[in-house]
């Protein structure tokens, strides 16, 4: 596999995670926590997680914790970026963005101890 399909495969993974993420964040606040399109939802971005933990691990090996914070930081920049085009409600833009900005999205770069 070349370094460049690895790396548009990974910047492919950063976005739909990202993506995800965003509507996942969006659908807590306003739908119940019961409500199959949440349930859906959450299932979606544990898919996306495991192929991003994956092609993060590809590209860079023992180097994945020394990136995890640019790469989560990377993640909630788009993940904003996806609500601020979305959303127009200011108040609601707010309390969603926050929500992003709350996840712990370095920890699923982090080794299990």
């Amino acid at each position: 596999m070349t370094a460049e399909f690895q790396e548009d495969a990974l910047q492919e993974s950063i976005r739909i995670y990202a993506s995800r993420l965003a509507r996942l964040c969006f659908l807590r606040h306003r739908c119940d926590d019961d409500h199959p399109v949440l349930l859906t939802e959450q299932e979606l971005v544990e898919m996306a997680r495991s192929r991003l933990q994956e092609q993060a691990v590809m590209r860079f090996g023992q180097d994945l914790e020394a990136k995890s914070y640019l790469l989560a930081a990377t993640i909630r920049r788009l993940a904003a970026k996806w609500i601020v085009c979305t959303i127009d409600d200011e108040d609601e833009r707010d309390v969603i963005l926050t929500a992003i900005h709350q996840e712990n999205v370095a920890a699923i770069f982090q080794r299990a101890s």
